[in-house]
């Protein structure tokens, strides 16, 4: 990941435990088949993009490539962590496939969201995109849109026990993407408001302000 170039394909060749951060843009990450699992007991998100325009996508045949931690209840709201974590001005995320999986949270309560977008603590918006793939965070967030924007056109967003998406600022839901989860927006009192659009895609839940 360190030693790729703009333009270059970096294609996973084993399982790996590991916690990965691209920060060089039009970068694209190849599962193949294989799962960064971003192990536990440490805040670390499996893979960060920082500030750069990355593509993550699965190109094996049986679809296996995988983006995961090892969390669990036991250490839910102590050391559970993202899975990925999309930051900065110019970040930008396109998930085309794959899976992102991680068992953090109890009921809802306690644990870690599967993926965050932006950090309200920073003025800059990056953006994510997912065209395909599953997402599943059963137990706690799986999509926490903290202060940047969300387009879900495709794949499929799972959580059982909390919020498939949790927007507090831009997010968007078309196509062919299916939400099997709540759908909420929040605003902060005094805080700048959150916009949700839903023009297409499949809701499985509440929408909910």
């Amino acid at each position: 990941i360190d030693a790729a170039s703009r333009n270059s394909t970096v294609k996973l060749l084993a399982d790996t435990k590991e916690n990965v951060t691209i920060s060089t843009s039009y970068v694209t990450f190849d599962l193949n088949g294989h799962t960064l699992n971003g192990s536990t007991g440490q805040r670390k998100p499996a893979l960060t993009i920082n500030n750069a325009r990355v593509t993550v996508q699965d190109s094996s045949e049986a679809q296996t490539g995988t983006l995961m931690r090892e969390d669990t209840a036991a250490n839910s709201g102590i050391s559970s962590h993202y899975v990925i974590d999309v930051q900065g001005k110019n970040g930008f995320l396109l998930f085309n496939s794959g899976t992102v999986k991680n068992d953090s949270g109890a009921g809802g309560t306690k644990g870690a969201s599967l993926v965050r977008i932006g950090d309200d603590r920073v003025k800059a918006w990056p953006t994510m995109t997912i065209a395909g793939g599953t997402f599943t965070q059963n137990n706690f967030i799986a999509i926490k849109v903290d202060c940047g924007t969300l387009h879900v056109k495709g794949g499929t967003i799972n959580s059982k026990n909390s919020y498939a998406i949790q927007n507090w600022k831009n997010a968007t839901i078309k196509d062919n993407a299916v939400i099997n989860g709540n759908v909420s927006s929040w605003t902060y009192s005094g805080g700048s408001n959150s916009e949700l659009d839903i023009t297409g895609g499949t809701v499985n839940g509440d929408v909910e302000a």
